[in-house]
C-alpha cells in the first residue's frame, strides 16, 4: 500500500489495521444489504399466507402438490436464522445496521405467521380429506 498515515486526518496507520478496518466496514456492509433485502420478502410471506388457504378453501384446490409449497417458509426462515448467527452481534457505530436488525425481526416474525398459517392449512386440509383422490 504504501501509506502510512490517514490521509485526513494524518493519524499513523499500518497495514494490519487498515486490512481489520477494511473487513469489518465490508461485513456490516454486508450486513446491512442482506437485511435490506430480505425484508422486501415479507410481501411473499404475506402472498402465501393468503393464496394458500384462498386455494383450498375458496378454489377447493385438491393437488398434493400444495405441500411443495411448505419449502418457502422454511427455507426463508433458515435464511433469517442464519442472518442472525452470522451478524446479529456486530459491535458497530453504523447507523443503518439497528434498522436493517429491526428488518430482519420483522422478517422473520412474517415467514413464522406464514408457516403457521401453511401449516394449519395443510392440517385442516389432511384432517377434512381434501386432498383425497376423488373418484
Amino acid at each position: 500500500m504504501g501509506v502510512t498515515s490517514c490521509r485526513y486526518c494524518a493519524v499513523p496507520i499500518d497495514e494490519a489495521t487498515a486490512q481489520r478496518l477494511n473487513e469489518s466496514y465490508k461485513k456490516v456492509t454486508d450486513a446491512v444489504t442482506n437485511a435490506n433485502t430480505f425484508k422486501q420478502s415479507i410481501w411473499l410471506a404475506l402472498l402465501l399466507s393468503i393464496a394458500g388457504p384462498a386455494y383450498v378453501f375458496v378454489l377447493q384446490g385438491r393437488n398434493p402438490r400444495y405441500f411443495l409449497v411448505s419449502a418457502a417458509p422454511v427455507l426463508f426462515l433458515i435464511y433469517g436464522v442464519s442472518w442472525h448467527l452470522k451478524y446479529g452481534r456486530l459491535e458497530t457505530r453504523d447507523e443503518d445496521y439497528p434498522d436493517a436488525k429491526r428488518a430482519m425481526r420483522r422478517s422473520l416474525v412474517a415467514w413464522v405467521a406464514a408457516l403457521l398459517i401453511h401449516f394449519a392449512v395443510i392440517w385442516y386440509a389432511l384432517s377434512s380429506g381434501v386432498f383425497e383422490p376423488q373418484y
